[in-house]
């Protein structure tokens, strides 16, 4: 979809270009995680490294951050086309909507940054919290 979009001039607009934006984040969100899988797969490993693991976490964290991050671009486009259509080459112009992508990828990449710090906070602070309840369960019985 987006080597269409580049393709064809009639489709050179911020709403077209906000989908091929959509399109390559869902083509990267494929690719973060299906070759590992099938080399793992193919090569009869059944494992994936701690490194290769928060990786892919990383990868996968931040380019659904962008998703949602260019969802909201494109609603804002929407809403300028319905109720300002007069003023919509004025308010969404070429400059704007590459800002607004731009923004989205970077903010994605932000996202993925600071679920991964806390996620990393969560687990060794919460086992760590944990541990003495699930020993004195165990021991229990």
């Amino acid at each position: 979809m987006v080597l269409l979009i580049y393709l064809d001039t009639r489709l050179h607009t911020p709403m077209y270009f906000l989908l091929s934006q959509l399109s390559l984040t869902d083509l990267m969100l494929i690719c973060t995680t299906v070759p590992k899988m099938a080399c793992t797969y193919l090569s009869g490993r059944k494992s994936i490294s701690v490194a290769g693991c928060e990786a892919q976490i990383f990868f996968y964290v931040s380019l659904f951050g962008a998703e949602g991050f260019l969802f909201a671009v494109m609603a804002y486009d929407h809403y300028v086309a319905i109720c300002y259509p007069l003023q919509y080459p004025n308010l969404m112009n070429w400059k704007v909507c590459g800002l607004m992508a731009a923004s989205s990828w970077i903010l994605g990449v932000f996202d993925g940054i600071v679920d991964d710090k806390m996620v990393s906070a969560f687990y060794t602070i919460l086992t760590a919290m944990l541990n003495p309840l699930i020993y004195s369960l165990q021991n229990k019985d």
